[in-house]
């Protein structure tokens, strides 16, 4: 009998063990498949300093950068209340541009492992109407840019994508392709366009930038998230 309750009692204990297995490679799995982003709503209000260098003490990470080129190329962001959503989002307003790599609001992920798949980036906003912004996912190297996906190997490849900003929030969807980059946005004659297949480091460290092209742009930004597309 005792032989019996012995025996029952670790088989039970097996198929839990098993069981929790299994929870925790799933768990797993779902980790690669969305990115950690420090949700905008819990950052304290207040103002966030420039840098002039994002990609200087890569150790910090799961933080929001506001980087300047230099002094003609300023503006003011900070973390607000809106009190509409009574939640706080970040409000940037730029008043010179001269580059994509000029002055851009931009985050730094924590360590990723992301597959060599598509992952949609959705998110809120709201800003100056008209006004272009580019989306860059681009690894801390600086060198690299994940692609815009593709909906075919025609289409001339490209580091961003690009929305215009209305002036109530809008959802914005856009889908990149982290098994492909360039090594600049713009295929430029020298090779920055050349096409190749994204590195380990761009899988496990990168940027997403948000960088307007226009002078003058102001926009309000919420609910970013970055998860593999179904």
């Amino acid at each position: 009998m005792n032989f019996k309750l012995g025996l029952a009692s670790l088989l039970a204990a097996a198929l839990l063990t098993s069981v929790n297995a299994k929870a925790s490679d799933n768990n797993a799995d779902k980790q690669k498949d969305k990115v950690e982003i420090k949700a905008i709503a819990s950052l304290p209000v207040g103002s966030i300093a420039p840098v002039q260098d994002d990609k200087a003490n890569p150790e910090e990470t799961d933080i929001w950068l506001y980087r300047v080129a230099g002094e003609l190329e300023t503006g003011d962001v900070k973390v607000e209340l809106d009190k509409a959503l009574k939640h706080n989002v970040i409000r940037c307003d730029f008043y010179q541009q001269k580059s994509w790599y000029g002055t851009y609001l931009c985050y730094r992920t924590k360590n990723q492992e992301m597959q060599r798949k598509v992952y949609r980036l959705t998110f809120k906003a709201k800003g100056t109407s008209g006004n272009n912004m580019k989306v860059i996912i681009i690894g801390n190297n600086g060198k690299e840019c994940v692609i815009a996906a593709r909906n075919n190997e025609s289409e001339t490849p490209s580091g961003y994508r690009q929305i215009s900003l209305k002036k109530d929030y809008t959802e914005y969807a856009l889908d990149f392709d982290f098994s492909q980059k360039v090594k600049a946005p713009y295929p430029y004659p020298d090779g920055n366009g050349e096409l190749g297949e994204t590195s380990d480091e761009v899988l496990t460290n990168f940027f997403i930038m948000f960088s307007p092209n226009s002078e003058f742009t102001k926009f309000v930004l919420d609910d970013v998230k970055l998860e593999l597309k179904k």
